[in-house]
């Protein structure tokens, strides 16, 4: 698993839309994650992107909710699983359709 750090712009991108980063002390812009520290975290809602690698978010979130102890987080239970493309997290104007994203899943 990898996640965007305090650094990077998706971390501003979140806070704009009012969510907060679990690893925004992280101090990179992205990096590898290990799920259990996801787990640790049981954010009320996780942002996953997803196309980086051509992948759809059905297929993101699949992957995502096969992981064991997945079910088990409150963002999960509640389906509150925003999926934003990769490239819309992007430091270009792009990001702009990222925060659109994010807010607009947030709102619901």
């Amino acid at each position: 698993m990898s996640a965007h750090g305090g650094l990077s712009m998706a971390d501003d991108l979140l806070e704009r839309a009012g969510l907060e980063n679990v690893y925004a002390a992280e101090q990179s812009a992205y990096f590898e994650a290990n799920f259990e520290t996801l787990l640790d975290a049981d954010p009320q809602v996780i942002v996953l992107s997803y196309g980086g690698y051509g992948e759809s978010f059905e297929d993101a979130k699949a992957q995502l909710l096969s992981e064991p102890g997945a079910a088990d987080l409150q963002a999960v239970q509640s389906d509150r699983i925003i999926g934003v493309g990769a490239t819309d997290m992007n430091p270009d104007q792009g990001a702009l359709r990222g925060l659109a994203t994010l807010i607009e899943g947030a709102a619901a």
